[in-house]
């Protein structure tokens, strides 16, 4: 999912995701490239740490309850939430959710944003259903729809399908972070620590605003105190946790 990552047309890979893991991959291996990407889809993402597959997912995972019950997660990188893709011609009529009365809106057959927005206001809106996302943008270029509602993280995507749209009226807000096994403490450090040292460095806002030149990268709390971040080869031998560490070093990746 653009921005976040892609292939290429080269057949490589980019994005969000794909800059800060060789961000992570340069801070502890001491080499941007030390990292081997797996492509997979949020919706089996848990499965893959579960099993071993990915040590570290990077994408727009969104930090659920029911998530938090299955694999640890850091803070927050970025801020996910459902809004409306418009066309750039409408911006001065559409601007939040109440402007869509008695206007057809695109919607997913398969996610919950059509109940998330009819609940964000009193009167009835009008819904078109589609299977595919793509299907939906395309039905709002051809002026059959005059909005598409979903999280902002796929409309990012449908802004590079249809260019002459714009994202307003974001509704709700949910919080998008790393995720990793659980029960790894050290591991946990390291993340999160490395991650507060990458955003107060001003690499995390280079980054962000690479991939998201129109916003201001949202504030992430950094963790009073001088502690140093602790380094791959402090790494404790764990007998209870899956020892991620070691199997980087090992792999070399």
């Amino acid at each position: 999912i653009p921005p976040f990552g892609y292939i290429t047309d080269e057949g490589g890979v980019a994005g969000f995701g794909v800059d800060m893991g060789h961000e992570l991959a340069r801070r502890w291996l001491g080499n941007p490239q030390a990292v081997e990407f797996q492509q997979i889809r949020t919706d089996t993402a848990i499965e893959h740490l579960q099993a071993g597959n990915v040590d570290i997912v990077i994408t727009n995972l969104v930090h659920t309850q029911e998530r938090e019950e299955l694999v640890d997660f850091t803070l927050p990188f970025f801020i996910d939430g459902h809004a409306l893709l418009i066309r750039t011609s409408d911006a001065v009529s559409i601007t939040e959710p109440g402007d869509l009365q008695g206007r057809p809106i695109a919607a997913l057959s398969w996610t919950d944003a059509a109940d998330v927005l009819q609940a964000s206001v009193p009167f009835t809106l009008t819904f078109r259903t589609f299977d595919r996302f793509d299907a939906a943008v395309a039905a709002l270029g051809q002026g059959e729809v005059d909005a598409v509602t979903e999280l902002r993280s796929r409309l990012f995507w449908g802004n590079r399908l249809l260019p002459e749209t714009t994202i307003v009226g974001q509704h709700t807000s949910a919080s998008v972070a790393f995720a990793f096994p659980e029960d790894n403490a050290f591991f946990a450090d390291l993340v999160n620590l490395t991650f507060q040292e990458i955003v107060s460095d001003g690499t995390y806002a280079e980054i962000y605003t690479r991939w998201f030149p129109l916003e201001y990268p949202p504030t992430v709390e950094h963790w009073p105190g001088s502690g140093s971040v602790p380094s791959l080869a402090e790494t404790p031998q764990t007998f209870n946790a899956p020892d991620t560490i070691a199997a980087i070093q090992q792999r070399g990746y």
